[in-house]
């Protein structure tokens, strides 16, 4: 009797009908874990693993088809369990490789925060102990601190830290290696500033990081005149770059030694002004404001006032929660910092405001971002132009771009308060739920009563229906600008309508915006679509701060096939 064909051993074994049975079922498994998703809180990992699992288990039931599929033929052969252990060994192996690329738990995702490596020397200036007889002038200390981290960036073959990472050790210091360490650099300068009678005096000393090793010291005794003070923090600046070996061009000496303003009095006010803005609460930042005014009336050809200004201005626009003074603040900004460039073409910082106007304010995304690169590009150490145009391109689903930019900004002011919670929120725009819960429990340890991280907890531990822990963070984020209505996100996602509706209206009535966008991402949440789209376009018709974020929001995905809400994001230039 001939040896039947291969095509007939397929036929007697069912070889195709076990195939195309498998693919059927997987087919169904998969449209089941695509709808259960975001209520199990599956991670793009966990789904990798089954699609892993899945394919090789397809291989593995065609070879148990054609060992079993005969008639009679019940018996277990060798190259049947070869087979089958070699498919699960390969199976062992891509799911080894996969919980080594990714994991709930693993902090660093397919995007993450890394260390920017940078062969400059690094250096961070420590805040100047006061030695001023007069309390009442402690401000020249931290003013002469400022302007040479303000001249040292200049110097573009030196990294310099923000001040507002700086500032941490004010109060208390650790260690010159722990503080190097934490700072990221290789160098601190440390010493002290005052005002005694007609004179100045500013010590310095320049310190090894590493090695704790005194490398220059120097005390500076000068005349209270603008033009000493402008000169001595020059000399500064160049002498600690003569001493780590960095070259400082002839356009950048120009630069660094030209005067800022020949009013004392002006000077004094914006140092005021920047120990308060930089508190980034719309009280302190008002104030600041005033004292910015009074600087610029005794000097009109001030740029650091300008800028000051026009970054204070940009801060309360964001702050506030009435809309006519935020549009009016927006455009104060965008008034001062286009002076600020008027009078110097390079100042960065200027730039870096008009981009957030132009995000934040007037949704032109296309402007945001020139204007985001121009400031990286004349002020490459600028950390919050690096962390603007990270929050610009997360909102935009640039996420590998936003984490590069994240990255260099937190190399540049590790620190600061301010950014504190920039991992967390772009882990969660981009769909990294566990990742956004690790580094949001990262920077609770260090603040711990940070409304913004709780937030960003908050939702998080709700994509991941973690709801016990979802509902502490979102109460304890209730303070945060969002207007108190976390808790009606909560109650949303868990399905209770009226408990959700109950808490939006006592955040209204406690003076709050309703939530500010949780406004519209309430309705959606609890799938009342209508009022959604709804609440949307009054969001959009009444706010000065347009809702930029709703490509990335993963509240809003009930919405996402909504003909008015592919509109909506049409008209945002957000479509696509």
């Amino acid at each position: 009797m001939p040896e039947p064909s291969l095509l007939e051993r397929l036929k007697q074994r069912k070889i195709i009908q076990w195939a195309l049975a498998y693919l059927a079922g997987a087919f169904v498994v998969f449209q089941l874990l695509d709808a259960l998703e975001t209520p199990l809180g599956l991670t793009p990992t966990i789904l990798r693993g089954i699609l892993t699992v899945t394919v090789v288990g397809f291989f593995i039931t065609l070879v148990l088809a054609w060992y079993h599929g005969e008639k009679g033929r019940q018996r277990v052969s060798g190259p049947e369990l070869l087979m089958v252990a070699a498919l699960l060994v390969v199976a062992g192996v891509a799911l080894m490789m996969l919980g080594r690329d990714g994991g709930a738990t693993r902090l660093t995702g397919p995007y993450s925060v890394a260390v920017v490596e940078d062969d400059r020397p690094s250096i961070a200036v420590l805040p100047l102990d006061n030695i001023s007889p007069s309390p009442e002038d402690s401000w020249f200390a931290d003013g002469v601190q400022e302007d040479i981290t303000m001249a040292l960036s200049r110097i573009s073959s030196i990294s310099v830290r923000g001040r507002s990472s700086v500032d941490q050790y004010r109060k208390t210091r650790p260690s010159i290696p722990e503080m190097a360490g934490e700072l990221g650099v290789d160098y601190l300068l440390e010493g002290s500033g005052g005002i005694i009678g007609a004179q100045v005096r500013v010590t310095v000393q320049l310190i090894d990081g590493n090695a704790d090793d005194h490398l220059w010291s120097e005390v500076y005794d000068r005349p209270f005149s603008m033009d000493a003070v402008t000169l001595l923090w020059s000399e500064i600046a160049q002498r600690v770059a003569t001493e780590v070996g960095a070259r400082v061009a002839p356009a950048e000496e120009a630069a660094i030694m030209a005067p800022r303003t020949g009013d004392l009095t002006a000077y004094r006010l914006i140092n005021l002004a920047r120990g308060l803005w930089t508190q980034r609460t719309a009280p302190e930042i008002r104030e600041a404001i005033g004292l910015f005014d009074e600087a610029i009336a005794l000097d009109p050809g001030y740029t650091d006032a300008y800028v000051g200004l026009a970054e204070a201005c940009l801060y309360l626009g964001l702050f506030s929660e009435d809309r006519e003074e935020a549009i009016e603040s927006f455009e104060r900004a965008v008034r001062s910092a286009e002076k600020a460039l008027e009078l110097d073409s390079n100042a960065g910082g200027a730039h870096a405001v008009i981009g957030g106007v132009e995000f934040w304010h007037k949704a032109n995304f296309e402007g945001a971002e020139r204007e985001f690169r121009a400031a990286i590009s004349l002020a490459p150490d600028h950390a919050f132009a690096h962390y603007w145009y990270a929050m610009y391109l997360s909102a935009m689903a640039r996420h590998e771009e936003a984490f590069h930019e994240l990255s260099i900004a937190l190399s540049l002011d590790p620190l600061t308060q301010a950014m504190a919670h920039g991992p967390a929120k772009l882990y969660f725009q981009a769909g990294e739920y566990a990742q956004a819960v690790a580094e949001g429990l990262k920077t609770a340890e260090v603040y711990p009563n940070h409304p913004p991280t709780n937030g960003w907890l908050c939702q998080s531990y709700l994509m991941l229906r973690r709801f016990e822990e979802a509902r502490e963070s979102c109460e304890a984020s209730q303070s945060d600008i969002e207007g108190g209505a976390y808790l009606g996100l909560y109650y949303a996602v868990r399905g209770d309508r009226e408990a959700a509706l109950r808490e939006v209206e006592e955040a209204r009535a406690a003076g709050g915006s309703g939530g500010g966008e949780l406004r519209y991402g309430i309705p959606s949440a609890l799938g009342d679509i209508d009022e959604a789209i709804r609440e949307l376009r009054d969001y959009i018709d009444v706010s000065a701060k347009p809702p930029v974020r709703i490509r990335v929001n993963p509240f809003l995905d009930p919405l996402r096939s909504d003909p008015r809400f592919i509109e909506i994001l049409r008209d945002m230039g957000l479509e696509g």
